[in-house]
């Protein structure tokens, strides 16, 4: 399911710089063809352009329905290879995240990226695990 970017910015109080420092970090990968293209390798063409940029404090900041949100969007999509307007649900709930782990709990960005390489993990392991159940058989539960 895809979620209007101007929309998701004014009501999650992401700041559109910062959505765009976590695509170049690949903390979130728009390999789904919402964002960035992504390369023969798996890589968004976005990562290693010189696109990140420095922010303060816990980075992120509160929008208003308004406030420039509309403009933050755009110049995240245009910054990101492909002017679109829209982002995935996974991708939202995994910046949303990102920002709770760093304005609420104070995670620092190694501690960013060591949570969402273990959350990568476990997604891992559960989609393992179902491949396993369903070729031995075994019921769900």
């Amino acid at each position: 399911m895809m979620i209007d970017l101007e929309q998701f910015l004014a009501e999650s109080g992401i700041d559109g710089v910062v959505l765009e420092r976590w695509y170049a970090r690949e903390w979130i990968v728009a390999a789904r063809g919402v964002l960035a293209p992504v390369d023969a390798a798996g890589r968004s063409a976005a990562s290693g352009s010189g696109a990140s940029r420095a922010t303060s404090g816990s980075g992120t900041s509160r929008a208003t329905p308004g406030s420039g949100a509309a403009r933050a969007a755009d110049d995240v999509a245009a910054r990101m290879g492909e002017p679109r307007s829209e982002i995935s649900d996974i991708d939202a709930a995994r910046a949303v995240f990102i920002r709770d782990l760093q304005g609420d709990f104070g995670v620092n960005d190694e501690g960013i990226e060591l949570v969402l390489h273990l959350v990568d993990q476990v997604h891992g392991l559960r989609r393992a695990l179902a491949v396993l159940r369903d070729e031995f058989g075994t019921p769900r539960g």
